[in-house]
């Protein structure tokens, strides 16, 4: 972890509105995509597992999104082998058994071009699918959700406890710091944004509690702020990981957070709630310059092909990239959600995803900035420019200024766009600093100080403020 303070000056920034001015350069709208759900796909034997990935990789599906959860021998009748938990027994006791399974896949994933999206905890193991080792410490009220609601599952209290947060932001460090010794140099999983898209902080967090409205709607991003000290620039995003339905996965505190980069989606209350809904939720995204997934959806019965298909046709409407839960081998075709290749679903799944790469996407990212020490405060007015190298940008004075594309399916372009207003008053801020970019054609940006927020402009531009942060 490093010792320095991290203030995020511009994080997943979205280019979203078409660009003017001869000095800008010409946008290049991004496209969408597709990913899917395979929550415990590194407990698959290796036959199986590299089946499932074909089988992703044929359908042009780049995100494969995966549970740290325990799941036992042959779950889902799989032939999966029993996957501990990485705190099987004893919260803070670590057995790395699972993340060495995960270091298997994403190898085995990132040869075929797709990429992980780990969710670090799923809320179900705190005593409502499973129950893990957080139950037996703090004595959670414990069901069994298939026969009682999850609702019955009332946890809220490990959601504000002080020790059960500590003990969570322990496994969360855990995580972030574990090195894939498969990989040259044996990179921890927070720098491998060639192999991992995302880290969820939790499944479905704080699901089914309080009538699906998040009691501490404030969670996620404390989380977050937390993961964001750990990471630092990483390209790898952090997400929330959705609630079980629109109230708590479209959470307002989640989008006024600057640690968080994407706000994921999930809902299984059918294709109206999505067309309802999803159009407020990309506003919102777009409002805050946040990036959004429909991270989950799915569908059962006979007419299982024909409502997903009509799920994605929503969501490539919107531009927006969608994950449908889940593709596992073999499937259960109309019994539960689960597809494999041999469903009419896979193909619709399939052909959903070529649309999505064709059509383009409601967002494309910018560029992330991160501004490391000294606080604004402590920064001189006089003007530096830096040039980057690499990913790195070394500045002149004491301080440093770390700036990269995100990696990630939105496309990034580095893109420029809007109108150069300077404060709310209509006067210009006061120049604070300069960037010189080397690639992607960006050129200087320019930052200027207004009260204590900086705005972010291209140089020479007579566009929109393309970047405000704190």
């Amino acid at each position: 972890m490093k010792s320095f303070s991290l203030l995020a000056l511009g994080q997943a920034l979205l280019a979203v509105a078409t660009p003017h001015g001869p000095q800008l350069p010409v946008r290049q709208q991004g496209n969408s995509f597709a990913g899917v759900n395979s929550f415990f796909l590194h407990a698959f034997k290796q036959q199986d597992r590299l089946d499932v990935l074909d089988a992703i990789q044929d359908a042009n599906l780049k995100v494969l999104r995966i549970f740290i959860s325990a799941t036992g021998q042959n779950f889902k009748n799989t032939g999966s082998i029993a996957m501990p938990d990485i705190e099987p027994q004893t919260v803070g006791v670590w057995d790395d058994t699972q993340l060495k399974a995960i270091d298997q896949l994403m190898v085995e994933a990132q040869a075929r071009g797709i990429r992980l999206t780990i969710a670090i905890h799923d809320r179900y193991q705190l005593g409502c699918w499973g129950s893990d080792a957080y139950v037996s410490k703090y004595k959670l009220p414990a069901v069994d959700c298939n026969t009682q609601p999850a609702s019955a599952n009332n946890v809220e209290f490990w959601y504000s406890d002080k020790n059960c947060i500590s003990d969570f932001q322990n496994r969360i460090r855990h995580v972030l710091e574990h090195k894939n010794t498969l990989v040259s140099g044996s990179p921890a999983w927070k720098d491998l944004s060639s192999h991992i898209f995302a880290f969820n902080i939790q499944n479905e967090g704080q699901g089914h509690l309080n009538n699906n409205i998040p009691p501490h709607p404030s969670w996620w991003c404390d989380r977050a702020g937390f993961m964001r000290g750990i990471m630092g620039s990483s390209k790898v995003l952090i997400s929330t990981g959705g609630g079980n339905e629109f109230p708590n996965s479209d959470v307002a505190e989640n989008w006024a957070c600057k640690a968080l980069d994407l706000v994921t989606i999930h809902s299984y209350m059918g294709v109206n709630e999505f067309k309802n809904k999803g159009p407020v939720a990309l506003q919102h995204a777009k409002s805050a310059n946040k990036l959004i997934l429909f991270e989950e959806f799915g569908a059962t019965g006979s007419s299982k092909s024909t409502t997903v298909g009509q799920h994605i046709d929503v969501f490539n409407g919107l531009g927006v990239p969608w994950m449908p839960w889940q593709i596992s081998k073999p499937g259960n075709k109309a019994n539960d959600y689960e597809f494999w290749t041999d469903e009419p679903t896979y193909d619709v799944v399939e052909d959903g995803s070529n649309d999505a790469l064709a059509k383009g996407a409601a967002q494309t990212c910018l560029v992330n900035v991160a501004y490391i020490r000294p606080s604004p405060s402590e920064i001189s007015t006089s003007t530096t420019s830096a040039t980057l190298s690499s990913t790195v940008l070394a500045a002149k004075q004491s301080w440093n200024l770390v700036a990269a594309c995100p990696s990630n399916y939105w496309n990034c372009k580095c893109l420029t766009n809007g109108d150069r207003t300077g404060k709310d008053d209509g006067t210009l801020g006061d120049s604070v600093f300069s960037i010189t970019f080397g690639f992607c054609g960006i050129g200087k940006l320019n930052f200027y100080k207004s009260g204590s927020t900086f705005l972010m402009y291209k140089d020479g531009s007579d566009g929109k403020v393309i970047g405000t942060r704190y």
